[in-house]
């Protein structure tokens, strides 16, 4: 039917595995959470910026940033760059609901790879 929104179905993501699904569910919640400040806004501290990111790491969901060690899909520690899919997973979800959450989170795994690399 032309026009119709798409609906969401598991038979969408054939990649992604139950602990895929689950990271999304808790990447949805916090930036529902916390998707109430936004790119963009004069009032976007440091301070706010530094306690989203916290809350990230305190949710777990840095973890997707890291080289496979910690990662979502069990990967070894010797892996870089970090396992994709539990990446692109994470910064889709919080971008679905805050841009400023996942520009966040994508600079956390740019970090975490330059570093990771450098070891």
């Amino acid at each position: 039917m032309a026009g119709a929104p798409l609906r969401y179905s598991a038979a969408m993501e054939p990649f992604t595995s139950v602990a895929h699904q689950a990271l999304r569910a808790r990447a949805r919640a916090f930036a529902e959470a916390h998707g109430d400040v936004e790119l963009g806004a004069a009032a976007v501290s440091d301070g706010e910026g530094r306690r989203i990111v916290r809350g990230l790491g305190q949710a777990g969901l840095l973890a997707a940033c890291l080289p496979a060690r910690g990662a979502p899909d069990g990967g070894t520690a010797s892996a870089v760059p970090p396992a994709t899919l539990p990446l692109v997973v994470l910064r889709e979800e919080l971008a679905r609901t805050s841009a400023l959450v996942d520009a966040l989170a994508g600079v956390q795994a740019l970090a975490a790879f330059c570093i990771a690399g450098a070891n």
